[in-house]
């Protein structure tokens, strides 16, 4: 007979398979009692099987000593469970918060504004079907926990993309992707306890967008964490081809400023009403600075926005505007208006000057001396230099020319430098002699001798060369010494009559540029006057200097 916990009824009362009694006939008290007592131990262990015996016959030598043959096989579970979860690593995390973060477009965007209304626009792109994407970041360590959960990505047409999290295998791959697997997998002792979310990203390709001054938006939304939805929201413009600038123009100003009798233009001196229209560079939006003056001896104009909100899909004209002439020295002046479209593809059209203008800013007569004829003048040099004399015109047929800095023999046809009121003079021929410039240096101090200086030096190459000629006097004290030769050693130079050598031969430093010039024994007070001349073309220099005066 089936024996339950030790007592004995006949079998046929027993259905064995679910444990359960049949009840007993009329006045077997026998059988009731039995059956009484059996089900109530069936129903004090509520329902539920016990562990039974022990393997070696005792509990007591394992972890949990209170565990007896009666103990429930459920209490036995629950115990080990929890036992295991000590040992088993941190399960994935359920903490979904600030998991989706920097949803935008990863196309090229723009910074413009908005055609028709000037409005100041971000986030607009070329691309009409843009992608985009969004950062995901997952636990490096647990993953975090897979089985719930709604995510969905839309654009502005609507739904791109959903995932729903179960509790099975939920990986995927599309614009949302995402793998569920073993976040402990290979490692020694941790896997094989848990099943998460281990790597998931959001990205894709728009479907075509219409451009237009319309503000687009996606979305991704989620059902766990923090945040959502996630939002971005951006401008759509057309793809404009390079911008072109045509029937551009400008007014150039007179030329007022003349050096050695050749006209030329002022630093700062305006070019005005400048005119042109921009093609190609205003879509839906446009770049807040869209045009720019830039080029050769010009103050160069930065990126500019337009005078008038150009309306959609347009050119837009410019009229009045100006640059100025900027300093240096040059035959010609010529500026580019430069216009870009939004993505800043650019073109350019050329502005030249109607006439031949010459630019010479760093040539200064102001220091320049009227010199005379000849060698050793006694009277007719020393007053003021007139620049805009022509230097083929009364006493100026002897003075050597300036021209870009550099004083050098006449020569050149500028009668092509010419605007409404000025021509210039044309010193390709009927130059001839001798030309001089002459310079006061400073003053002597009781002083006998100094060193003057060259400056800008080319083809002067030793004292006594032939088409060079060197004169120096102090003013008032002494006649003309010959700055190139050199001195004999006796007498004093510049004591009587013109022309004596007066360079000192070996002095330390010297060179066919730097010389010592002596007076001998005798000292003088007074300014020291310099003229130096060319015979022809050749030599030039920038500048005399007088140092080391004693």
């Amino acid at each position: 007979m089936p024996k339950i916990q030790g007592k004995q009824i006949a079998e046929s009362t027993i259905t064995q398979d679910l444990l359960n009694l049949t009840t007993p006939l009329s006045g077997d008290t026998q059988a009731a009692a039995t059956v009484d007592y059996v089900n109530e131990y069936v129903t004090s262990v509520s329902g539920s099987t016990v562990i039974g015996p022990a393997e070696d016959g005792t509990y007591t030598d394992g972890i949990f000593t209170d565990f007896t043959e009666s103990t429930r096989i459920g209490v036995a579970v629950d115990r080990f469970n929890e036992m295991l979860l000590l040992l088993a690593p941190a399960p994935p995390s359920t903490n979904w918060d600030s998991v989706f973060s920097n949803l935008n477009i990863t196309s090229t965007e723009y910074t413009g504004n908005e055609a028709g209304t000037g409005t100041a626009r971000t986030q607009i792109t070329v691309d009409s079907t843009p992608n985009f994407g969004m950062t995901v970041t997952i636990p490096p360590t647990e993953g975090l926990n897979g089985d719930t959960g709604t995510f969905t990505m839309n654009g502005p047409s609507g739904q791109l993309d959903q995932v729903i999290l179960t509790t099975g295998d939920d990986t995927t791959s599309g614009i949302i992707s995402l793998t569920e697997s073993d976040p402990y997998d290979g490692e020694a002792g941790k896997a094989g306890f848990w099943s998460g979310i281990t790597a998931m990203s959001v990205s894709g390709t728009l479907p075509s967008i219409t451009p237009g001054t319309t503000l687009r938006n996606i979305n991704f939304v989620h059902t766990v964490g923090s945040g959502s939805p996630e939002t971005y929201n951006f401008y759509v413009e057309n793809t404009l081809s390079t911008a072109t600038v045509t029937a551009a123009s400008a007014t150039f100003p007179t030329m007022t400023s003349y050096v050695s009798g050749v006209p030329g233009l002022a630093t700062g001196a305006s070019v005005s009403a400048i005119a042109f229209t921009v093609n190609n560079a205003v879509g839906y939006f446009y770049r807040p600075t869209i045009y720019s003056f830039s080029g050769s001896n010009i103050t160069n104009v930065g990126d500019t926005a337009p005078s008038v909100v150009p309306s959609a899909n347009s050119s837009f004209s410019e009229t009045g505007k100006s640059t100025t002439i900027s300093s240096g020295y040059a035959e010609s002046i010529s500026f580019s208006i430069g216009a870009k479209n939004l993505a800043g593809t650019a073109g350019t059209a050329a502005i030249v000057s109607s006439g031949v203008y010459r630019i010479d800013t760093v040539s200064n007569e102001t220091s320049r001396l009227l010199s005379a004829a000849g060698s050793y003048p006694a009277t007719g040099w020393g007053g003021a230099f007139v620049s805009t004399t022509s230097l083929k015109t009364g006493a100026y047929v002897n003075e050597m020319m300036l021209i870009g800095g550099t004083y050098k023999y006449p020569a050149g046809d500028f009668t092509t430098y010419v605007d409404a009121t000025t021509a210039g003079p044309d010193y390709s021929t009927g130059i001839s002699g001798t030309r001089w410039a002459t310079f006061n240096l400073g003053s002597f101090t009781n002083n006998g001798s100094f060193t003057l200086t060259i400056n800008g030096a080319s083809s002067i190459t030793s004292v006594g060369q032939a088409n060079l000629l060197i004169e120096v006097q102090i003013s008032g004290q002494t006649s003309w010494v010959d700055a190139d030769a050199y001195y004999a050693g006796v007498g004093d130079p510049g004591s009587g009559a013109n022309g004596v050598a007066a360079v000192v031969n070996g002095y330390t430093g010297s060179s066919a540029t730097v010389r010592r010039i002596t007076f001998g024994a005798i000292t003088y007070t007074g300014a020291i006057m310099v003229r130096i001349g060319f015979t022809g073309t050749g030599p030039q220099f920038t500048s005399l200097s007088a140092s080391a005066i004693v």
